[in-house]
């Protein structure tokens, strides 16, 4: 029997992969807003030539740093390395493979930094968030990767990095950057699917 990719989307994300995202973004909203800027759904120059652009799930904004964070909506128990390209999920006894969210935020921190250059004072936070998962291990050992754990993490960061001028001054570029996400969404599917595309295409070749 062949899976259907959206069936399989379903099993191993649940109803509704935007609903992690929902709830993340709910959650560092409740931070105290003199404190905190919260940007989510942000797309920007991911400084590859393809694709040319980057999702981002949200950027929280602080004196007390910059946080880059990716939500997986995953279910069941994840396994990963934290040097590995692909990780892995269980559903029960079924095993499905992912691509590690490590890389893929890291991706999204390299695009803020060149994206930030000449403000950034402080080495930008990266945190995955898995609402949905029962289990996360990274390299042999259980991580908490809650939503509540992701709080807890950015609420540990009490030494101020940037001024508030600075911040102001962050918040707004990336508030003008949203602006335009609706405008750039098309052309961000568009170069994913083509990049997607080939390298299928290329792992075809190879097999």
């Amino acid at each position: 029997m062949i899976i259907s990719e959206a069936a399989r989307s379903k099993v191993m994300y649940g109803d509704s992969a935007e609903r992690a995202e929902i709830d993340v973004d709910y959650a560092l909203r409740k931070l105290n807003y003199k404190h905190y800027v919260v940007f989510g759904d942000l797309i920007i120059p991911s400084g590859m030539k393809n694709p040319s652009l980057t999702q981002i799930d949200h950027v929280v904004v602080s004196i007390y740093g910059i946080f880059c964070i990716e939500t997986k909506s995953n279910h069941g128990t994840i396994y990963g390395n934290s040097r590995s390209e692909h990780w892995k999920q269980y559903l029960g006894k079924q095993e499905y493979g992912m691509y590690s969210p490590y890389r893929q935020n890291h991706h999204h921190v390299t695009a803020l930094e060149k994206l930030l250059y000449t403000v950034l004072r402080a080495p930008i936070h990266s945190y995955i968030v898995f609402p949905n998962a029962k289990k996360v291990v990274v390299d042999g050992k259980a991580h908490d990767m809650s939503i509540e754990g992701a709080i807890d993490k950015i609420n540990k960061h009490t030494y101020a990095r940037y001024d508030i001028a600075t911040v102001e001054h962050i918040a707004k570029f990336l508030a003008y950057t949203a602006s335009m996400r609706n405008e750039l969404r098309g052309r961000h599917h568009d170069e994913v699917q083509s990049y997607v595309n080939k390298k299928m295409t290329d792992v075809l070749k190879i097999s």
